[in-house]
């Protein structure tokens, strides 16, 4: 009995196995193999990746909401606010800064700093991602006159805003206080206010370029540290940043004039609104490689900040990125 079983299911493999060879796909060549593959790879080779571009009605529509268009910005004198704030004084009417949640316990020694160092002049503290509670705290926290609490609008803006991460929203606010006040200083809340010897030097330099910041802890090229992408969205010569060192924008003095607004609040704004500038398709902050040589290679890093001025003017114009910044804690 068994015999029999078992020569019946050799019987049906045997059988299975002729109709299989039979009617079966044939097996394809190997020269259509390699042709087929060949063909495939040619396919891989001419894709081209195309970013998203962004509608150019879209964009203009956000920056002409924050005053800054090709036309606006290539005016022949300094805003209305501009002149107004240079004769009221050396420094700007307005102290800016941003916040989130978590650096919410910053702010009553801020408001402190700017009491004591600059008490003629208004502060503004935006609230990124303030809850009503959160919200509330800080009212009461911001209960002088020169004091005045905002939020800024994410729902307007392209949805990678929101993401305080890349600091997309700074040069907004920036350019909001800006055309606001015609100056502001702007200081992030991890930053200590201190009181200067002779600050005329600094704000006269401000007055005259436009703007004023501290150079970058960073020791690398602008270059090692800027995605090509960033590079290829603003149009800039990435040789001309081999050489050039970067600046911290967590503290800088601005005041408006027709060579900030057009050679770099317009372009900094500008790639803040578009994701694919800001934060290049293979973007990333970690991984970083700083033994490459030369030097100014790119490092495999890169995170958005601003631009150090230059004489070009495609080098004013253009925005950088660095690895993190160096934070005074405490007040």
């Amino acid at each position: 009995m068994r015999a029999k079983s078992f020569l019946l299911l050799l019987a049906c493999i045997v059988v299975t196995s002729t109709l299989i060879c039979l009617y079966g796909d044939p097996k394809p060549a190997l020269d259509g193999l390699v042709s087929e593959t060949h063909r495939q790879l040619t396919n891989l080779k001419n894709l081209k990746v195309v970013p998203e571009q962004r509608d150019p009605q879209e964009l203009e529509r956000y920056l002409l909401h924050l005053g800054l268009s090709p036309a606006t910005s290539s005016e022949s004198g300094p805003s209305p606010a501009a002149l107004l704030a240079n004769e009221s004084g050396p420094l700007p009417p307005i102290v800016g800064t941003a916040m989130g949640v978590d650096q919410l316990g910053r702010l009553p020694g801020f408001l402190e700093a700017c009491q004591t160092h600059f008490p003629d002049h208004s502060v503004v503290v935006y609230g990124l991602d303030f809850g009503p509670a959160e919200l509330l705290a800080a009212q009461n926290m911001c209960n002088s006159s020169n004091c005045t609490l905002r939020t800024l609008n994410f729902d307007f803006y392209p949805a990678h805003v929101s993401n305080l991460k890349i600091y997309a929203y700074r040069p907004i606010i920036i350019q909001e206080l800006v055309r606001e006040s015609g100056g502001v200083l702007w200081v992030e809340p991890d930053y200590q206010l201190t009181s200067a010897p002779d600050p005329r030097r600094v704000v006269g330099r401000a007055l005259r370029e436009g703007l004023a910041a501290p150079w970058s802890s960073q020791p690398q090229p602008t270059s090692a540290l800027t995605h090509l992408g960033m590079f290829e969205f603003l149009r800039a010569p990435r040789e001309h940043f081999f050489f050039q060192r970067m600046v911290d924008p967590s503290v800088l003095l601005l005041f408006d004039s027709p060579q900030v607004r057009g050679r770099l609040m317009l372009p900094w704004v500008r790639c803040a609104l578009v994701a694919d500038c800001i934060t290049p398709v293979g973007a990333q902050s970690t991984g970083c490689r700083f033994d490459k040589k030369p030097l100014y290679r790119y490092s495999g890093c890169h995170s958005p900040t601003i631009k150090a001025e230059s004489t070009s003017n495609s080098e004013l114009c253009s925005i950088i990125q660095r690895e993190g910044s160096k934070k005074k804690p405490g007040y």
